[in-house]
């Protein structure tokens, strides 16, 4: 699953817009973190001096940057009908089980951080680790705000490419009006 017969990556476009490489062991389960690197990519080429020389028309420079916009405003939360950040803290519709060791055991530092008491409880997270971006959903746009599942993980790894896109967009203001 994930390739094609080739047994090449494939890249999946879900229904409601996000781009992600599958069957790429670079990708694995993190669809939001490959997207928001395709994204940075693309506005890195998008204003290159290689790409300048090579002589990219305006046209395909605005579809690179809207490309970047529209993956990371689906990380946001702006994609079309769910309205769900992947984004803990961000929104009424963000990640509030992300499986994250400190921000899942009990506020209460007396308490002892068990499994029982953490990882499986089915309370949100008592310690929110506010801009954290989880792994993100599958191909068809759903997510399991559930601690126990792979999409719910956090990493560094998946906020570095996020926060390198949104400072590119903020860089280059890039907005809405100039996507059609």
């Amino acid at each position: 699953q994930g390739r094609d017969l080739a047994k090449n990556n494939v890249l999946l476009i879900t229904p409601r817009g996000l781009n992600f490489l599958v069957g790429s062991n670079a990708a694995g389960d993190e669809p939001l973190a490959n997207a928001a690197t395709a994204a940075t990519y693309a506005l890195i080429y998008a204003r290159s001096q290689r790409a300048q020389q090579r002589g990219l028309v305006p046209y395909v420079r605005t579809n690179m940057e809207c490309f970047a916009l529209q993956q990371i405003t689906y990380t946001l939360g702006g994609q079309m009908g769910t309205k769900h950040s992947f984004v803990v803290g961000l929104g009424s519709k963000a990640p509030n089980r992300a499986q994250h060791r400190q921000a899942s055991c009990p506020a209460d530092k007396t308490v002892k951080c068990t499994v029982a008491n953490a990882l499986l409880s089915v309370n949100p997270n008592p310690n929110v680790i506010t801009g954290a971006v989880v792994a993100g959903p599958d191909g068809d746009d759903w997510f399991a705000n559930d601690r126990t599942s792979d999409q719910s993980r956090v990493s560094v790894t998946y906020n570095v490419p996020f926060m390198a896109a949104v400072a590119g967009l903020l860089h280059y203001d890039i907005n809405p009006t100039q996507c059609r």
